[in-house]
């Protein structure tokens, strides 16, 4: 890892998690585990959506006896639910990649966050001036 351990200072950011000798993540405030983890059940999230879009397609097109071609009527509603699936499972890739880019490019996110906390003060201060 080419980062130092800062075992002395337990709590602080930033901070180096290790699993093993060849993968480490560099984690530099709180914001950043949140997101890690809120990617993490997100993909947990997307991969029982698709399973759940996997069935219903093997529902519709490849069974011919599943619930979905006994009648008309139930036909419908099965590839609603796909129409559905389908599109939840589009937002939830395109929330992922979204989300990846920005812990990729976290350093330059926090700066901003940073600046914004920053101008909140002052415009506090100056209220108090006022």
């Amino acid at each position: 890892c080419p980062y130092p351990s800062h075992e002395e200072c337990p709590g602080e950011y930033p901070w180096t998690l290790k699993c093993c000798r060849c993968l480490w993540v560099r984690l530099l405030s709180r914001v950043q585990v949140r997101l890690l983890t809120g990617v993490t059940a997100t993909f947990i999230f997307l991969s029982i959506y698709v399973w759940i879009t996997r069935k219903l397609v093997n529902d519709i097109f490849v069974q011919s006896d599943s619930n979905c071609h006994k009648t008309i009527e139930n036909m419908w509603p099965c590839q609603v639910a796909l129409v559905r699936k389908s599109s939840g499972v589009m937002a939830l890739l395109i929330y992922l990649a979204i989300m990846t880019f920005v812990l990729l490019h976290f350093d330059r996110f926090d700066l901003v966050c940073q600046v914004e906390l920053d101008i909140m003060e002052m415009q506090d201060f100056k209220m108090d001036i006022d």
